[in-house]
């Protein structure tokens, strides 16, 4: 079954129009520590491997971050650990200083004492909303995130809109395929904080349609702004005449019991599949990097099938 809709938070691709003859792509990753990797290549590696070998596009890379674990013309990428999804905005036409990784902002215009010229990627990936959740937990044990789902969602939700009409904006003959953030529960923080406690749980899980071992930690958000994403930004946006699409990441570290591949760095106990993360079920290990890149490969290939120009 597809998990990716012609229809349009965490991950963004934008996909210029291009004809099924045409097989060089220029790809920027944009993102969070997910993005950047925290295995050499992150799932950017399978993502170039599966477009270049199974699909036979040539892929070049771009953005102001290096990592040198891949070969050159793969390299570039724009992932910055820890930042937000309005950080991330921020910089692409100007410049917040969030740490060095910045590299003087303006990323997709260049110049501005940059030395960049400005940038035309036919893909851009996006994967960002999990910083910008944590920033809401707090230390507070009488506010848990419970009480604060309406501001919390409304936040991701405004910012992540303007990322994305930024994108739209000035890069107006690419596609956008808006990938949602993977599950997070987050085993450093107690339930007090997040209002995660077992009475909510079971709530979570009848109003989310979900397992309630997904319901862990912070994962009741992720769940809620995913949703948003794809069921009713993605298809406003296609409405406004936006190229924009959904990419589902999600589920691919959803095993067949509902639960998820390996929270808290433990294979699951059943034999439906190997664990997709490599710490506090946040940041996958290499096996999910390559779950990620595999389904964002697909996702390219089928919407370049489904170009009108490829017809």
């Amino acid at each position: 079954m597809k998990r990716f809709a012609y229809a349009v938070v965490g991950a963004v691709l934008v996909v210029a129009g291009l004809a099924q003859a045409e097989t060089a792509i220029s790809v920027m990753p944009l993102g969070d520590s997910i993005t950047a990797g925290t295995t050499p290549g992150g799932y950017r590696k399978p993502l170039v491997e599966k477009l270049t070998t199974k699909y036979g596009l040539t892929v070049t890379t771009v953005g102001t971050q290096i990592d040198k674990a891949l070969d050159e013309g793969h390299q570039a990428h724009e992932g910055h650990g820890g930042w937000r999804i309005d950080q991330l905005s921020d910089n692409l036409l100007g410049v917040t200083t969030t740490d060095d990784g910045a590299h003087g902002g303006y990323w997709l215009k260049g110049e501005h004492d940059t030395g960049r010229e400005a940038i035309h990627p036919q893909i851009i990936t996006v994967m960002a909303g999990i910083n910008d959740i944590n920033q809401f937990i707090g230390n507070d044990k009488t506010s848990p995130m419970s009480g604060r789902s309406d501001k919390i969602i409304k936040t991701l939700q405004e910012r992540q809109t303007k990322l994305v009409e930024t994108l739209t904006t000035n890069l107006p003959d690419s596609t956008i395929l808006v990938a949602g953030c993977i599950p997070y529960a987050n085993g450093l923080i107690s339930d007090q904080l997040t209002g995660a406690n077992k009475q909510n749980r079971e709530k979570w899980g009848k109003e989310d349609g979900v397992s309630e071992k997904q319901e862990n930690g912070v994962n009741h958000w992720v769940i809620l702004f995913n949703k948003w994403i794809k069921d009713t930004y993605v298809p406003e946006l296609q409405k406004s005449g936006k190229k924009v699409y959904f990419v589902d990441l999600y589920a691919d570290f959803i095993l067949p019991d509902g639960s998820v591949r390996g929270w808290n760095n433990k294979p699951p106990e059943n034999t439906a599949g190997p664990a997709g993360y490599g710490d506090y079920g946040l940041h996958p290990n290499e096996f999910g990097y390559h779950l990620i890149g595999e389904t964002l490969a697909d996702a390219i290939h089928e919407h370049l099938k489904a170009s009108p120009a490829a017809k």
